[in-house]
């Protein structure tokens, strides 16, 4: 085959040097788009094995859970922590990059003495948990039985040991939709008395909650207060500085009618029953 070419003056003739360029053009721009099929065949590759180890069989399974209490120490923990680690059992074995983390914390808030838990993953394959418990604010009387309760009224647990604080009772007697309210209610008095009236508030030994309206608080000497659901603080502050001069007049006090504004009316413990 010829090849053609090109006058090249004195020297005569040469070959054709633009058609040699456009050979090299050609294969540069053939190896650039071998070079580029093959990127996105690696990408696609990668992506896909992503897949698989995300949301395959291949990925990270849970099968550690770590609980840590938000502040120490927590007591009952010993009783709490594993009860916590049941309600997250349904969850081992999962995905854990797929876990939906919120349906962790709910499964944790769930148990009475939890107030909030927060949670993240740690690859390979664990868990991490914080929870902040609820605080035992009081204790209650129950079917004979005496509970820790928190500020709001939720039972926590069963009282392991006898408390120094009063206990708050009358309870049976309340239907237990309404038990709650009451104790809160009970427990906002304790703490409104032992801040306006604290020698007072340290000779509070129970509260009975069943009356509508007012609760009666029985002193360790044996008197009675009425008390409002309002303003107790106040009016039990007032009658402890007057104590001492109604006793001298109408004798010892076996109850204490605090619930009208301003009056403090007494029942002497000579008087009698009825």
């Amino acid at each position: 085959m010829m090849e053609r070419a090109a006058w090249a003056g004195e020297r005569g003739w040469a070959p054709a040097e633009p058609v040699r360029r456009r050979r090299r053009g050609g294969a540069l721009r053939a190896l650039r788009l071998a070079l580029e099929l093959t990127g996105l065949a690696a990408l696609a590759l990668g992506a896909w094995l992503a897949w698989r180890y995300v949301g395959g069989p291949e990925g990270p399974r849970l099968d550690r859970v770590e609980i840590a209490f938000a502040s120490a120490p927590v007591p009952g923990a010993e009783r709490i922590l594993p009860e916590l680690r049941a309600a997250l059992e349904p969850l081992r074995g999962r995905n854990l990059l797929r876990l939906d983390l919120r349906e962790a914390c709910t499964r944790l808030e769930a148990h009475p003495r939890i107030a909030s838990a927060s949670v993240r993953r740690r690859l390979p394959d664990t868990l991490e948990a914080e929870v902040v418990v609820r605080e035992a604010a009081g204790r209650v009387r129950i079917a004979g039985k005496e509970f820790l309760v928190d500020a709001g009224g939720l039972l926590l647990a069963e009282a392991e040991t006898p408390g120094r604080g009063p206990v708050l009772g009358g309870l049976d007697a309340l239907e237990p939709a309404m038990r709650p309210e009451r104790i809160a209610a009970g427990i906002h008095i304790l703490r409104e008395i032992e801040q306006k009236a604290p020698s007072a508030g340290r000779e509070a030994a129970e509260m009975d909650l069943s009356p509508s309206g007012w609760v009666v608080l029985r002193l360790r000497g044996g008197a009675e207060l009425l008390v409002p659901l309002e303003g107790a603080g106040a009016r039990v502050a007032r009658w402890w500085r007057l104590r001492r001069e109604i006793a001298a007049r109408v004798g010892q006090s076996r109850t204490v009618d605090l619930r009208w504004d301003g009056q403090i009316a007494v029942r002497p413990a000579s008087a009698g029953g009825g």
